[in-house]
């Protein structure tokens, strides 16, 4: 791999890691608090990073069809802290 792309797949670790920190500890209802009309939860910022991520590095640059539904990772709720960093750390492969 070369090393541009390694030192990538790190910093979005590194993220991913900072996320996790920011909502390991939070409630579910915490997760899927919306703060404002057409806000989005915590759950889906993740959620939704998490697709981004595996829709650009996937599909965008590897040429394999991740088969995203970006439309469903705006209506996530439910998640526990532990499945969203389970989806975080899916995106990296």
């Amino acid at each position: 791999m070369l090393q541009l792309y390694a030192d990538y797949l790190d910093n979005l670790a590194l993220l991913h890691a900072d996320m996790v920190k920011a909502f390991r500890h939070l409630p579910v209802e915490a997760l899927d608090w919306v703060p404002y009309p057409g806000g989005n939860s915590i759950s889906v910022l993740a959620v939704h990073s998490a697709g981004a991520e595996k829709f650009w590095i996937g599909d965008v640059v590897a040429g394999e069809p991740s088969g995203r539904d970006r439309p469903a990772e705006f209506k996530v709720q439910g998640l526990s802290p532990q499945e969203l960093e389970s989806r975080l750390n899916e995106s990296l492969g």
